[in-house]
């Protein structure tokens, strides 16, 4: 190879090089890059809340009891302070059993639907309320009383004979529909002279098991409390006293309610986890392929190195030759 073609050589791996070292900086940056991003998404795995189911422990709730008259009473929790007669107005419920047949109440009803109410703007500040007893068939009354709530489906009554005794109405059929409380019945005749008025209707009780409650409130009352801020002594406007029983509930429906956020909150941060993996397996993919065609650039400036080394050496000699000419 002569000089010229050698330096031209030389030259074009010199270059060759250069390109090479620019792209390994190039994909130097793109891994730093890659780890920032990599370092982001690992520090939002550590900052995540990992959820913890509720304990039943911490879901009670303290009940107070006490005797009126024989029969058990509670606090509902209405512990009012009238700042203008510097005493207490008290809240409380008692709860009774009812006797077989005993008329428990009556419904009312009305089948006229009263409109939505909207604002100015449109929006409905006030839901469409619909009350309204019907017949379906021969065997089976809906009864919806409240659009926030469920209705009750009457179904005819297979113990008619039994209800006919103790409700003393011997020639009458009866229907049955099912409460929390127990189970009522309505004589078919109410339901079919009731229906589209707002006339009650009687309502009977069969159940062994049945009870009532019914909620009053005590006013002008002095209230004590221990150390502990809990009850312990409440004297009516007539100075009776009522000695206090504490017991801690389980609250259920809280606890449920807690459970439900926990499944809730566990299911976001599942999901965001399985996110956050996603995208780190992405840039680890990505990593990976950077690495390999770092690798590659390593080989072949390896390669460029080496020949450059071999052309170099052909210059020098090429050099050295033709100063030992014109020496």
């Amino acid at each position: 190879m002569g000089m010229s073609a050698s330096q031209m050589r030389f030259c074009m791996l010199t270059g060759r090089k250069s390109d090479i070292e620019y792209q390994g900086q190039q994909i130097n940056q793109q891994r730093t890059t890659l780890a920032t991003q990599s370092s982001v998404m690992n520090e939002q795995l550590l900052t995540l809340a990992v959820p913890t189911p509720p304990s039943t422990d911490d879901y009670v709730r303290t009940v107070y009891k006490f005797n009126n008259g024989g029969q058990e009473c509670m606090l509902t929790g209405k512990v009012v302070y009238d700042s203008a007669t510097g005493t207490w107005d008290v809240g409380y419920a008692r709860t009774d059993s009812i006797e077989k047949g005993e008329k428990f109440g009556q419904f009312r009803f009305d089948k006229n639907v009263i409109p939505e109410e909207k604002d100015a703007s449109g929006n409905v500040t006030k839901p469409a309320q619909t009350q309204y007893l019907t017949k379906e068939g021969t065997l089976m009354h809906k009864v919806v009383t409240d659009p926030t709530a469920d209705g009750y489906d009457f179904a005819q009554a297979s113990d008619v004979e039994m209800i006919r005794k103790d409700c003393n109405k011997p020639s009458e059929d009866f229907y049955v529909y099912n409460t929390s409380s127990g189970y009522r019945y309505v004589a078919e005749s109410d339901l079919e002279d009731k229906a589209g008025t707002s006339d009650g209707i009687s309502t009977y009780a069969i159940n062994q098991n049945a009870q009532k409650t019914e909620s009053a409130t005590m006013k002008g009352c002095q209230v004590e409390y221990n150390e502990k801020n809990r009850i312990t002594r409440i004297i009516d406007s007539e100075g009776t006293e009522y000695q206090m029983s504490i017991e801690t509930q389980h609250d259920e429906d809280a606890y449920k309610d807690a459970y439900n956020q926990y499944e809730f909150d566990k299911y976001e941060y599942e999901q965001k986890m399985n996110e956050i993996n996603a995208k780190l397996e992405v840039i680890q993919a990505q990593d990976k392929q950077l690495e390999l065609k770092l690798s590659n650039l390593d080989t072949e400036q390896s390669a460029v190195s080496t020949e450059m080394d071999a052309v170099k050496k052909v210059l020098d000699k090429n050099v050295e030759s033709t100063f030992k000419t014109f020496g």
